[in-house]
């Protein structure tokens, strides 16, 4: 049989044997204001919690880590108490009450260390169902959400840009080109003949031989006879016709209806985004013998360039309400294993 003592309730259930465990108080550590403490666990002790006053508000969290626990007080009131409690039993020297060993001959209990009584535990909001005496409340880790928040930021700017501008149609005079026919007359004047030879005919003839005294027939024959140059006046140059381009002046389009590529200064409304990326962590609080979620801390882990998320051409008195708005985004829940103890703390 092992060693030890075995004591049964009226339901004969075993409240106490050798392999009895149950939370005792380790230590107790006043606190004197509002504000953050903290403590690492000692051999032994794996639980802390805060509160120990009549107040069924507890406006604080002790959050406990593997490790250690950090204590938050927010609103504090006289007789607030850090209470660490630990699994390790601390024999009393001498004194009144009973005490149990295990088989080993380690001390499981000892009447004489106090210990917390549980009311009620949970992970989520809720209402303890009993109301402790002097309530003091126990949480695990924060949950921790990362989100996204939007600062939307307008401002009047001028960029240099290239830009298109219409030209209407203009009419006017406008000086043309035209193929037409040209009529020129003929020309007068004096002008120079060449000379030329011309043939002329001698026609045969009787001549008186006075040496023979008859008379002789000659015959007839042709001769080129030189005939001279001259100046007359007649035409000089004969009339003739011409195609020819002229200028003609008409009423007409001078330009017509055109974009043209131009570059300036443009004045906006420019809106800018400038992404937060930031986080949030909440715990729960006793509030009025409820336990509720308190958010616990918050902050910026970095943020993004602006980014132009709107444009549009100053008009004064224009362009604030075509801004573009977005609501916070949540992108992720880094630890979300809250749980809650409630104790009461009378008589530690």
């Amino acid at each position: 049989m092992a060693a030890g003592l075995t004591v049964y309730n009226d339901n004969n259930k075993i409240q106490i044997d050798g392999a009895y465990k149950n939370l005792y108080l380790s230590r107790k550590i006043e606190l004197t204001g509002a504000g953050s403490s903290s403590g690492t666990f000692a051999d032994g002790e794996v639980l802390a919690a805060v509160g120990g006053t009549t107040s069924q508000t507890v406006d604080a969290i002790c959050i406990n880590t593997p490790k250690g626990w950090t204590c938050v007080v927010n609103s504090f009131k006289s007789g607030m108490c850090v209470f660490v409690f630990g699994t390790k039993v601390t024999a009393a020297a001498h004194g009144v009450g009973l005490q149990v060993f295990d088989e080993n001959e380690n001390i499981v209990y000892d009447s004489n260390n106090k210990h917390p009584v549980v009311m009620a535990f949970g992970n989520s909001d809720g209402t303890p169902a009993y109301a402790a005496t002097k309530p003091a409340v126990s949480v695990c880790v924060n949950r921790h959400i990362d989100y996204t928040a939007d600062q939307i930021s307008i401002q009047i700017q001028q960029f240099y840009e290239q830009y298109q501008v219409w030209h209407d149609t203009e009419y006017g005079w406008v000086e043309k080109q035209k193929l037409q026919a040209v009529d020129h007359p003929a020309e007068y004047g004096n002008y120079w003949t060449a000379g030329y030879y011309q043939q002329q005919y001698h026609a045969g003839s009787y001549q008186y031989n006075w040496q023979t005294g008859q008379y002789e027939y000659t015959s007839g024959y042709w001769e080129n006879v030189w005939v001279p140059g001259s100046y007359e006046y007649g035409i000089v140059k004969e009339a003739y016709t011409t195609y020819e381009y002229v200028t003609v002046r008409e009423w007409g389009v001078v330009s017509y209806g055109h974009y043209e590529l131009e570059s300036g200064w443009i004045t906006y409304w420019v809106t800018y985004r400038t992404v937060y990326y930031m986080w949030r962590e909440d715990n729960f609080k006793l509030l009025g013998g409820s336990i509720k979620t308190q958010q616990v801390g918050n902050g910026i882990s970095g943020q993004s360039n602006p980014e132009m998320i709107h444009k549009q051409p100053f008009v004064a008195g224009e362009g604030e309400s075509s801004v573009y708005y977005s609501n916070y985004k949540y992108t992720s829940v880094a630890v979300d294993a809250r749980s809650w103890l409630l104790f009461d703390v009378n008589g530690l």
